[in-house]
């Protein structure tokens, strides 16, 4: 996952891009069409050019470890808001009932993806899990574009500090050891060079 966070902020295309298309690639991991979340983001960058690295690191966050918990929060999200909406048939949902008598067996357990069992889980799934797609993307976006922006404002700082060193008649070049503490406009931040870029 940290390398996947440092390609992102080694892209080459504007802050604001890069950050949409990583929400982008968030809210499509956020879907419940598990397995189908890499055709999905290379369905939206071919149409919308999003930048195709981001959108599809996106669309990996969604860790088969993580997403019995989101698609679980999803349901029960989506679950509360169908039960609170005039708009939305109660009767469309199952009962608790219905989950223990679905886990009692395996052949009770196998009817969960008979067609109209199944709408009953994905429809509440899919409106939960919108929501919470919306919120992951959104608020993956703020950050993402700060530390862009953030990451190249300071190579742009180490660039003119290791100009200033030559400048200065250094002769020796930097080791990937060679640190120095610079003053930013927030606080003293440590920069480690590295002469591999």
């Amino acid at each position: 996952m940290y390398n996947k966070l440092k390609t992102l902020l080694k892209l080459n295309d504007s802050p604001e891009w890069i950050a949409l298309s990583f929400s982008i690639g968030i809210f499509v991991g956020f879907t419940p069409l598990y397995g189908l979340h890499t055709l999905s983001a290379i369905l939206l960058f071919t149409l919308f050019r999003f930048n195709k690295l981001a959108i599809l690191i996106g669309s990996t966050f969604n860790l088969p470890w993580i997403a019995p918990f989101i698609y679980f929060a999803g349901y029960y999200l989506g679950e509360q808001i169908w039960l609170a909406s005039p708009f939305f048939a109660h009767h469309q949902l199952f009962e608790k009932a219905d989950f223990i008598r679905f886990f009692s067996s395996w052949g009770q357990f196998k009817t969960i993806f008979y067609p109209t069992h199944f709408l009953k889980i994905f429809l509440p799934t899919l409106l939960g899990t919108t929501l919470l797609g919306i919120a992951a993307g959104g608020m993956s976006y703020f950050l993402l574009k700060a530390s862009v922006i953030r990451y190249r404002r300071l190579k742009e700082i180490r660039r003119y500090h290791i100009e200033h060193q030559y400048k200065s008649g250094l002769t020796k070049p930097l080791t990937d050891s060679d640190q120095t503490v610079i003053q930013s406009d927030f606080h003293d931040i440590a920069i480690p060079f590295d002469n591999s870029e």
